[in-house]
């Protein structure tokens, strides 16, 4: 379920206490997903997919770094591992 933003949440007058059941509905599916991504194998499953994806992110900075150098250029001031890492703290 993707989130829902303050526009479609006043679109749907969940505010109001005559729609006070769906509203409870939604935030209930926000929190199962949280509950799903808690569970100890969900949790590893990710956890194991976030470090694939930093060790694929972290080569592909070397490969800039190396393009630029190649090229006479100075490494760029970011580093896209990081900055990965930063998203998701």
């Amino acid at each position: 379920m993707p989130p829902m933003s303050d526009a479609l949440w006043a679109s749907k007058e969940l505010d109001k206490e005559e729609n006070i059941e769906e509203a409870i509905a939604i935030i209930q599916q926000a929190v199962d997903v949280f509950k799903h991504q808690l569970k100890p194998k969900i949790h590893g499953e990710m956890r194991t997919t976030y470090n694939k994806a930093w060790t694929e992110i972290d080569i592909f900075q070397d490969a800039i770094v190396a393009l630029r150098s190649k090229n006479g250029e100075p490494a760029p001031e970011f580093n896209v591992a990081k900055l990965w890492q930063e998203y998701f703290e």
